[in-house]
């Protein structure tokens, strides 16, 4: 339940944070934390209490405005003495934001226009300056020390009325001393406030809660971790990267052997928590370089090497490998192994390797590290070897390879059922063919989580098997238990970037980007050259409206590796969902294809890429190819329901929105298909119970929680209960997810709000409202799903007989047939294949 009432919040951010972030990560942390350090000190002395920290951000409240004043007051004086001893780069200075007013409490977290208010006040002051309201001013002028004016009228973002903002316009504020003059205030250029303002309240909405974790012993153990992770240094001492090993055998089929071997080293030396140590994705590319070994160091962030070689003799193995310190050049350790090959020689070089390296790095190995670097997972050669293979294929991430992955995963489970990592391998290529191949999900979940459950059963203290149980919880919702996972895998393996990853997107899928964001670098740092990583950087970029800098990784994907899909795929993706250029589009994805041409995602994204531009000729190509790969896919039968809904082939559209609903019940688009069907009926019943089956907290919780997961699903749902006479409901779904909106989300890309905000202004009678929100959605670029919400949609029944509204459909339409132009042209002149 939630409450409303007047209350005194102070908003505070760390000025110049991202930028000394990007300079020298390890020091802003350092400077972040003493900033948490000396704030919290003095916001105890005052009673404040700390609804949230948000990143390098504040939200705070007091128990009278007074105290909130001469809380903002004595931090300036706080950090004015520390700053005045201490490097430019070591300095914190503060913006802060004061405001009483109204807000709701829920929980142990306030919402509402009060705290809105107070986090755009804050964007208003200078650095190191305090900004406070005229219901502030009013409480306090004639009871602190130090004078504040008037900066006038301010028209704060998405706040109805305007508000007289006060500001002392100070850097140092003496102790217990009285101004008498004050300057001129050097006021920020329009467009660095708004980008501050869209910083803040990015941060502000995304990051508020927590997923749901039932508290255990397990729980308590891992949680404490947390707030300990945080990207390690760009060159440690204790850092290595292992290169790829020579294969010195005559037969050239022993290579995949010797990249197993080096592949399970590094997963033996990432056991040891006291070293950094680079992974597998990010070493192979120098495979055979000519670059020196500084400069191989300087790339990858380490300050030692390791160099070997295996030569593999009918039943001896001989493997050779030296450590050298990257500044000096000079080998620090290397040694000869000369064995009888068997399973258990292999993991026992492996041991003994990592073993010599922690000793030459002085890194310390704790007892369970030694144990855990001791343990042999199979004694079976072929097992081991079909395991390696496994590992192999999996790392592409093509339809093709990851169903030989989990075939070569059997049969390593086959050689040896208790061989747990295989069982760990099979889980995690269960998984991954869900998003690559578009396998249907409930059936793969099935398999992952017998062989989780399994390898677990079988060595209960693999970080890799508990990375995967998050997955296998993330991708079923069950986002408090995917936490615990993750941080159960972090304990155990300090230097497994998959996690990290992993992790990673948990936190970005729950609008946690702050904590998303240290996730991922600390993955980049593991693993700084990982395709899949790096993707996952990109993706965080584009949902955070980072379009650029979201381009720029997809670009470097390509140059790291130029025959893997995903750099190729998430340019196509930018030019289509961001910047609305489809014809850009196409050449992109003809490259993805020509990559990965068993992916019925990529075919499917192909189709529908043409369906926006109006081409019904490589529609039916393309959608036939996805359906012919997958025909039990999510993607494919999606396609198809689009296809026929644009054709008004309705009765086929709702055959496959009915699969797709089967097979993804919170699909949003299969919902949405399903639903205008009922409309059309009059059962608004039965569309609202549908919605309450996938989706139940939007209709039973007084006050629903509006995210980035359910907010269009909400305006969705608005529309069936408008009609079904649920009006209070309705207004209140449509209200949260304009207020989410304005919270500062992008408009563009899929993950964006698209033309959402126009959807409510439209549903609440507010004609040119909509209009103009449409109007600015066309000139940003916003092309996707235009056929549906521009022709189909019933929510923009209100305005779609306007004028205003046809001469922008007709705009699209224009668009859209100068655009397959282009693409047809483009086929003329072979820059782009004509059929898949």
């Amino acid at each position: 339940m939630s409450q409303r009432q007047l209350a005194a919040i102070m908003f505070t951010d760390l000025v110049g944070y991202s930028a000394l972030a990007e300079r020298n990560e390890t020091l802003a942390l350092e400077v972040l934390e003493k900033h948490w350090e000396l704030l919290r000190s003095v916001i105890a002395k005052f009673d404040g209490h700390e609804i949230k920290t948000i990143g390098d951000a504040f939200l705070i409240e007091f128990p009278s405005t007074l105290q909130a004043v001469e809380a903002g007051l004595a931090i300036q004086r706080t950090l004015d003495n520390h700053n005045r001893s201490i490097e430019e780069d070591h300095k914190i200075h503060l913006r802060i934001g004061i405001h009483t007013g109204d807000v709701e409490r829920r929980e142990n977290d306030v919402f509402g226009e009060g705290v809105n208010i107070a986090s755009r006040i804050e964007s208003l002051a200078p650095s190191g300056g305090l900004c406070i309201s005229e219901s502030v001013y009013a409480a306090v002028r004639n009871k602190v020390d130090v004078p504040f004016h008037s900066m006038g009228e301010q028209k704060l973002k998405n706040i109805r009325h305007p508000v007289v903002v006060y500001s002392n316009h100070s850097q140092h504020i003496p102790a217990k001393t009285k101004t008498k003059k004050q300057s001129t205030p050097s006021r920020l250029p329009i467009k660095t406030i708004l980008v501050l303002l869209s910083i803040i309240v990015i941060v502000w909405i995304n990051d508020d809660d927590e997923p749901p974790v039932t508290r255990t012993a397990e729980t308590q153990a891992v949680e404490k971790i947390e707030p300990e992770l945080k990207p390690v240094a760009t060159v440690d001492r204790k850092s290595v990267a292992v290169l790829p090993f020579t294969n010195r055998s005559k037969s050239e089929d022993d290579a995949y052997f010797a990249d197993g071997l080096h592949d399970d080293l590094l997963t033996h030396l990432s056991k040891i928590t006291d070293m950094k140590v680079i992974s597998r994705t990010s070493v192979m590319g120098y495979r055979d370089t000519t670059k020196n070994m500084k400069a191989i160091g300087g790339e990858l962030g380490v300050s030692t090497l390791l160099e070997g070689s295996v030569q593999r003799m009918t039943n001896q193995v001989r493997i050779n490998v030296q450590l050298i310190d990257v500044s000096t050049d000079e080998h620090l350790w290397a040694e000869i192994y000369d064995r009888e090959l068997t399973a258990a020689n292999i993991f026992a070089i492996q041991s003994e390797i990592a073993t010599a390296i922690a000793k030459a790095l002085h890194a310390t190995l704790s007892p369970e590290e030694q144990e855990r670097l001791a343990t042999i997972p199979t004694k079976n050669l072929a097992a081991y070897e079909a395991y390696l293979l496994g590992k192999q294929r999996m790392a592409t991430r093509t339809n093709e390879k990851l169903v030989e992955a989990a075939a070569y995963f059997e049969q390593a489970i086959e050689l040896d059922p208790a061989f747990a990592l295989a069982y760990v391998g099979l889980s995690d290529s269960y998984q991954l063919q869900t998003v690559y191949s578009d396998l249907p999900q409930a059936k793969m979940n099935a398999l992952s989580k017998n062989a989780i459950n399994m390898a677990l059963t079988l060595n209960d203290n693999l970080a890799e098997a508990y990375a995967s149980l998050g997955l296998l919880r993330q991708n079923n919702h069950d986002y408090g238990g995917a936490k615990v996972a993750y941080l159960k895998a972090m304990t155990l393996n300090a230097n497994y970037a998959t996690t990290y990853h992993w992790y990673g997107t948990l936190l970005e899928e729950l609008g946690k980007v702050t904590k998303a964001s240290v996730q991922m670098q600390k993955a980049l740092t593991l693993d700084p050259l990982s395709i899949i990583i790096n993707a996952g950087v990109a993706s965080y970029h584009a949902k955070l409206g980072r379009y650029d800098e979201a381009m720029r990784q997809f670009e470097k994907i390509i140059e790291i590796d130029p025959t893997v899909a995903q750099g190729y795929f998430g340019k196509a993706h930018l030019y289509w969902a961001v910047y609305g250029q489809l014809n850009e589009a196409v050449p992109w994805l003809r490259k993805t294809v020509s990559v990965d041409p068993n992916s019925p995602q990529y075919s499917s994204f192909f189709g529908g890429l043409y369906l926006s531009l109006g081409d019904n000729k490589r529609v039916d190509c393309w959608l036939d190819r996805a359906m012919k790969l997958s025909p039990e896919g999510l993607f494919p039968n999606l396609l198809m329901t689009y296809l026929h809904a644009t054709r008004d082939e309705n009765d086929l559209a709702l055959l496959y929105a009915r699969k797709t609903h089967k097979i993804s019940p919170t699909n949003r688009d299969a919902l949405i298909f399903i639903r205008d069907h009922d409309l059309r009926s009059g059962s608004y019943d039965e569309a609202r119970s549908r919605y309450e089956l996938s989706y139940p907290a939007l209709l039973k919780e007084d006050q629903p929680t509006i995210n980035r997961k359910n907010f269009d699903i909400a305006i969705d749902l608005a529309y069936v209960l408008q009609l079904s006479g649920e009006k209070e409901r309705a207004d209140i779904l449509l209200e949260r997810s304009l207020e989410f909106i304005r919270g500062g989300i992008p408009r563009l890309d899929f993950d964006g709000y698209k033309i959402n905000d126009v959807r409510i202004y439209a549903m609440q009678g507010e004609k040119q409202q909509a209009l103009t929100a449409l109007r600015q959605a066309i000139d940003e670029g916003w092309r996707v799903g235009w056929w549906y919400f521009m022709v189909i949609d019933p929510s923009l029944n209100t305005i779609r007989n306007e004028p205003e509204f046809q001469s922008m459909l007709a705009e699209i339409k224009a668009d859209m047939a100068k655009q397959l132009a282009q693409v047809k042209e483009m086929e003329k002149e072979g820059d782009v294949c004509v059929n898949p």
